[in-house]
C-alpha cells in the first residue's frame, strides 16, 4: 500500500531533480491526490471508507446540522458565492465562458428535452430543467465527488441512476433522494462505472460497464448479475432491435479488448472479432474504447480503440490505435483509415494527444468518447485532447476543436458526447469536457456553453481583497477566475492560465492580483473592460495537496513590500511584487519547502512561515521583520498544519493538525509557542480539521474549517466550539477559510466546490490601520500613496494628517500626498465606524533619505498611456548616455507572463520622452529631452527619472 507523504516527498524529489513535464503520470498523481486525500491517516497510510461508513459519515454531520437548526437557526447559514458563472477575460468579446467545471458525463430525458443530469469530477450531480440555462445541485446530502456515468430511465424521468464513490446509485424522485442499489455482494466489489444503460425494450433491465465487469439487472438495480468479467468500457444497442447488445471487453488472455455480441438481450454474450484487430497489427495494451451506433444505418457499429503499445513492440501508438467499422452488425470489421501507429501526419493524425502528431501524451479512457450522426451514418466525431470529425465514416479525419481545429470558445479534455435525434431531419448533441457542459444543433459546426449554476469549482489557490470585495482563484482544469465587486453577482472572470495553486489580492486600491502562470493581472472594474497585465518576478512554492503551498503576501507596514517562500529560501521584493531578492535561507535543502506564513497585524515586525523537513512540520517565528528567525516549539510532530496568528497579540496563534487524533487537533500559544493550550474538546472527535482562520476584531475568534461540510466557531468566551455550519454541502473539501471583515461576512473557499460565504459569527470591533507604498521617498515632490488598511466596515469615514506634507489633511480612504522637504515624518489616521472611533500615529513612518551605493531600479507600464522609471545610477553617466537611456525608456519595456522575458513595446503614437535629473540631496539638477539633450554631469548616487508620455 502507498505511503501518501513517501508518495508525495518522491515527487517532489524528482521535480527537484528533473525539468517538469506534464505527462500521464503527472496527470493520475493529480487525480490520485485528489481522490485519497480525505483518507489520509497520521502515518501516511490511506484507508478509504467503505458505503457503510460513508452513510454513518453523513448522518452525523446531518445531525450535527438539524441540531444546529433546532438550536434557532432555521436558514442556512451558508450560501454559494461563485463562481456561478463565467465571462471570458483573455481579450475576447464577452461572451459565456467555457472554463467552468470539469464534467465527466450527462443524459437528457427521452420524455422531456429541457431535462438533464450531468455529473462533475469534484461536485456529485447537477439538474437542469430548462435546457441548461441553469443547472441545480442535487446531491449536497452525499459524500460524493466524482461522477463517472448517469443515465435517465427513457420510459420515467423521475429515475436516475449515477456512479460514484464506487457505488451506484438510484434516485426515484428526480434526484430529491438517493440511495446505493445493488445486493450486498455486488456492492461489495467497489463498483465504478464507464457506461450506464437501460435496455430500450425494457427499462427494468439495466447493464452496467465497469471496471470488474459487465453486470445486468432485471429489477431496474436492486440487484446485479455478472455477465462478462474484467473491464468493459462501453454498452450499446442496435437501433430498432433491443435484444441484440454490443460491448467492449478487455481480454487478459490476448492484452487487448474484444468485441461482443449478444442477440438475447445481454444475457450471454459471444466474441465476433472477424477483421478485428489482433496481435499481428502491434503488441498494444488496448482495454478499452468507445461504441457508437446510428438510426441512419442500423447495421454499422464504430469502435474507437485506444492503447499504449507494449516494451519492444514494433508499432508505437501513443495512445491512439483507430476506429473500426462494421456494416453488418458486428460480424466483421475492418479499418477505414488503414494504418496504425507512428510517423503521424497532418493525413494520419493522432487522435488521443494535443497536436495529432508523434507526441507521447494522451489521457486515454479519461478523455475518450465518440457518436455517430443519426442523420448521416457516415459522420462520426471523436473526442481525446482534441475533438476530430470524420464524415467518411473513419476513413479520414480533421480537427474540429481544442489544441487544434477551428472552433473558438472551446475547451481542451473531451469527456462525453451524446447525440439524441429531434425530428426526421435534425439531431442535437449535448458535449461535457474539462470546462463544463455544452450544447449543438448542427454537429458541432457551432455551439453553446452552458455552465450558469454548476457549483463543482475545483480551487487549488484562494485569496481576496481587504477594503475593496475581489475574488481570485487557481483551479484544476479551467485556469485562473477572478471577481470584482462591481461585477453582476456571481459573474467571474475566466483568465486563463494552466493548472496552478495560485491566486494573490494586493490589499490596496490598484485592483492588482498575481498568478504563477500568467503573471500580475489588474482587475477592470467592469466585466466588458479589457484587464491589464504587469510583471511578476518570482512565484512561490504551490502545490495542489493540503496545506502545502506557500503565497505572496503583501506587508501590513508598507504595501510594496512582498514575501514569498520559494524552495527552501524567503524572498522580498521592494517594488510590489516586480521582482525578489533573496532575504533569508532556512538551511540548505531544496526540498525543505517553505509553506504557508503570517505576519501579525498587531505588529509587523513579527512573520511566521511554515517548513516542511520530511514528514513533519515547523514554524519559524522572527520578531525583527524577517532579520533572524527562531524555530518554535510545536504541540505535535506531525506534517499538515493550518495557523492563523492574532490581530492583537503579535505573540498568538491558533494551529490546527489535519490528521490529528481525537484530542489533539487544534491548540494555541500567546508567547510565540513557549506554552501551548490544547483547545481540542470532544465536539471535534471523528473529524479533520482542513482550515483555519482568526477573525480580526474579535476577543479570539476562530474558524475551524472542517472535512465534510462542518465548520466552528469559537472566542475566548465559550467554553467549547459552537458549530456553524447548516447550508454547506455534506462533500465540502475546505481550501482556506477567510474573513471579510469589511462586509462582515466569512467565506470557505473548497478543493472542490467554489466559494461559500456565511455571515460573520459575530461582528468586529474597529481596528484602525493604513500602509503606504514606500518608507522612503527619494526626491522632494515625490509622490507617496497611502490606503486604509483597518479592520471596519464599509460605512467608515476617515481623517489623516500629513505633517509636512501636501495636502497635509484628507478625508479618502486612499490619499496621495507630496513631500516637498526632506526630513522625517509621522502620520495620523483617524477612523469612525458607528458609534466607534481610534485614531492611531505611526512616528517616523516616511522619511527622505539620501542615495546609497548599488543601484536600485523601479518601474511601471500602465494601460499603454504612461511609462515612468526611476534608477538610482550606480556610476556616473555622460549626458549623451543617459539619452540613450531615456530613448530606450520612451519606446520602453514591458513585463510579459515570463517573468525572466521582456518583449518590447511600441506606442499607439509617438512617444515624448524627458528626464528629470536630481543629487542625492535632491536638488533638481536639470531637464534632459530626448531630441535636445542639455549638457549636464551626472554623478554616482544621482536620481534620474525618465517619462514616456503618449
Amino acid at each position: 500500500e502507498p505511503n501518501y507523504y513517501e508518495v508525495l516527498a518522491a515527487y517532489q524529489q524528482y521535480y527537484l531533480d528533473h525539468t517538469f513535464e506534464k505527462n500521464a503520470d503527472t496527470h493520475f498523481f493529480k487525480h490520485w491526490v485528489a481522490r485519497v486525500r480525505p483518507y489520509v491517516q497520521p502515518d501516511g497510510r490511506i484507508v478509504m471508507p467503505t458505503a457503510v461508513e460513508r452513510r454513518e459519515k453523513e448522518a452525523q454531520i446531518h445531525e450535527l446540522q438539524q441540531s444546529e437548526a433546532r438550536g434557532g437557526s432555521q436558514i442556512d447559514i451558508w450560501h454559494y458565492e461563485g463562481p456561478v458563472h463565467h465571462v471570458n477575460g483573455e481579450g475576447s468579446p464577452m461572451e459565456p465562458g467555457f472554463r467552468h467545471s470539469n464534467v465527466y458525463c450527462h443524459d437528457r430525458s427521452h420524455q422531456n428535452p429541457q431535462l438533464l443530469y450531468c455529473g462533475t469530477e469534484s461536485g456529485g450531480l447537477y439538474k437542469t430543467v430548462d435546457g441548461g440555462q441553469n443547472w441545480e445541485y442535487v446531491t449536497p446530502g452525499l459524500i460524493m465527488g466524482s461522477v463517472s456515468a448517469v443515465r435517465v430511465k427513457p420510459s420515467d424521468d423521475q429515475v436516475v441512476i449515477l456512479s460514484a464513490e464506487n457505488d451506484l446509485y438510484r434516485s426515484l424522485d428526480g434526484g430529491l433522494t438517493w440511495q446505493v442499489i445493488g445486493q450486498p455482494s455486488f456492492v461489495s466489489q467497489n463498483i465504478s462505472a464507464w457506461e450506464i444503460a437501460f435496455a430500450p425494450d425494457n427499462n427494468d433491465v439495466v447493464f452496467a460497464a465497469t471496471s470488474q465487469g459487465l453486470f445486468r439487472s432485471e429489477d431496474g438495480g436492486d440487484n446485479f448479475l455478472e455477465i462478462l468479467p474484467n473491464r468493459c468500457e462501453a454498452i450499446a444497442f442496435k437501433p430498432g432491435e433491443p435484444q441484440i447488445v454490443y460491448t467492449l471487453h478487455f481480454d487478459s488472455s490476448v492484452g487487448f479488448a474484444r468485441f461482443y455480441k449478444s442477440t438475447d438481450g445481454g444475457l450471454t454474450f459471444e466474441q465476433s472479432n472477424t477483421g478485428w484487430f489482433d496481435s499481428t497489427m502491434g503488441d498494444i495494451d488496448i482495454q478499452g474504447g468507445r461504441l457508437a451506433v446510428t438510426e441512419a444505418d442500423p447495421n454499422r457499429i464504430y469502435a474507437c480503440l485506444v492503447g499504449y503499445q507494449n516494451s519492444g513492440s514494433s508499432v508505437t501508438t501513443n495512445g491512439w490505435v483507430g476506429t473500426w467499422v462494421s456494416y453488418d452488425a458486428g460480424a466483421t470489421w475492418s479499418l477505414p483509415h488503414g494504418l496504425i501507429g507512428t510517423p503521424y501526419t497532418d493525413t494520419h493524425p493522432n487522435l488521443m494527444n494535443f497536436q495529432g502528431n508523434d507526441g507521447d501524451y494522451s489521457q486515454i479512457h479519461y478523455n475518450t468518447t465518440m457518436i455517430a450522426s443519426q442523420l448521416d451514418a457516415d459522420k462520426i466525431l471523436i473526442g481525446g485532447l482534441n475533438l476530430w470529425q470524420s464524415n467518411d465514416a473513419g476513413a479520414t479525419y480533421e480537427g474540429v476543436g481544442g489544441y487544434i481545429g477551428g472552433i473558438s470558445n472551446f475547451h481542451v479534455d473531451q469527456q462525453e458526447y451524446r447525440i439524441y435525434k429531434t425530428s426526421e431531419t435534425t439531431e442535437e448533441i449535448w458535449f461535457s469536457n474539462d470546462g463544463g457542459i455544452g450544447h449543438s444543433s448542427d454537429f458541432m459546426q457551432s455551439h453553446d456553453n452552458l455552465n450558469r449554476g454548476l457549483k463543482a469549482v475545483n480551487l487549488w489557490g484562494y485569496d481576496q481583497g481587504w477594503n475593496e470585495d475581489m475574488m481570485v482563484g487557481g483551479r484544476y482544469h479551467n485556469g485562473n477566475m477572478a471577481y470584482h465587486e462591481n461585477y453582476p453577482e456571481g459573474e467571474f472572470l475566466a483568465l486563463g492560465g494552466g493548472e496552478a495553486a495560485t491566486g494573490y489580492v494586493k490589499y490596496t486600491d490598484e485592483n492588482r492580483t498575481m498568478f504563477s502562470d500568467i503573471g500580475g493581472k489588474i482587475l477592470p472594474e467592469s466585466l466588458a473592460d479589457p484587464v491589464q497585465g504587469f510583471g511578476l518576478g518570482l512565484s512561490p512554492n504551490e502545490n495542489y495537496w493540503n496545506n502545502a503551498s506557500s503565497r505572496v503576501m503583501f506587508d501590513h507596514e508598507y504595501f510594496n513590500v512582498a514575501w514569498l517562500g520559494r524552495d527552501h529560501k524567503l524572498y522580498r521584493s521592494t517594488n510590489g511584487g516586480g521582482s525578489f531578492a533573496e532575504f533569508f535561507s532556512f538551511g540548505t535543502d531544496e526540498a525543505n519547502e517553505l509553506y504557508w506564513m503570517e505576519q501579525s497585524y498587531a505588529d509587523p515586525n513579527h512573520l511566521y512561515v511554515q517548513q516542511v523537513v520530511g514528514n513533519s512540520s515547523t514554524i519559524w517565528h522572527s520578531s525583527d521583520h524577517g532579520i533572524s528567525w527562531v524555530e518554535m516549539n510545536l504541540p505535535q510532530n506531525l506534517r499538515s498544519i493550518s495557523f492563523t496568528t492574532s490581530g492583537s497579540n503579535p505573540l498568538e496563534m491558533w494551529i490546527s493538525y489535519y490528521d490529528g487524533n481525537s484530542g489533539n487537533k487544534v491548540f494555541r500559544t500567546q508567547d510565540a509557542g513557549l506554552n501551548w493550550e490544547n483547545l481540542t474538546t470532544e465536539t471535534l472527535n471523528g473529524m479533520s480539521p482542513w482550515a483555519i482562520a482568526h477573525q480580526y476584531g474579535t476577543d479570539g475568534g476562530v474558524y475551524l474549517a472542517m472535512l465534510h461540510g462542518v465548520v466552528f466557531y469559537r472566542n475566548n468566551s465559550m467554553t467549547d466550539w459552537v458549530s456553524y455550519s447548516t447550508g454547506l454541502p455534506v462533500g465540502t473539501e475546505p481550501l482556506r477559510i477567510v474573513p471579510f471583515v469589511r462586509d462582515n461576512v466569512v467565506r470557505l473557499a473548497t478543493w472542490n466546490l467554489g466559494v461559500w460565504e456565511a455571515a460573520a459569527y459575530e461582528t468586529s470591533e474597529l481596528m484602525a490601520g493604513f500602509s503606504a507604498a514606500y518608507e522612503t521617498f527619494f526626491c522632494p515632490g515625490d509622490e507617496v500613496h497611502f490606503v486604509n488598511h483597518s479592520v471596519c466596515s464599509a460605512n467608515a469615514t476617515f481623517a489623516w494628517s500629513f505633517p509636512g506634507a501636501m495636502p497635509s489633511t484628507s478625508t479618502e480612504p486612499y490619499p496621495t500626498v507630496v513631500y516637498n522637504e526632506p526630513g522625517t515624518y509621522d502620520v495620523t489616521f483617524t477612523v469612525t465606524d458607528g458609534d466607534q472611533s481610534q485614531t492611531v500615529t505611526f512616528s517616523n513612518y516616511i522619511s527622505n533619505s539620501a542615495a546609497s551605493g548599488g543601484a536600485y531600479a523601479i518601474g511601471m507600464y500602465a494601460g499603454g498611456e504612461l511609462v515612468a522609471r526611476q534608477l538610482r545610477l550606480p556610476y556616473a553617466v555622460s549626458a549623451s548616455l543617459l539619452g540613450i537611456l531615456a530613448i530606450l525608456v520612451c519606446f520602453g519595456f514591458r513585463e510579459t507572463h515570463r517573468p525572466a522575458a521582456r518583449v518590447p513595446f511600441r506606442p499607439k503614437a509617438p512617444a515624448v520622452g524627458f528626464v528629470r535629473l536630481f543629487t542625492s540631496g535632491g536638488t533638481l539638477r536639470g531637464l534632459c529631452t530626448v531630441n535636445a539633450l542639455q549638457l549636464c554631469t551626472v554623478s554616482m548616487g544621482d536620481t534620474w527619472q525618465v517619462f514616456a508620455r503618449q
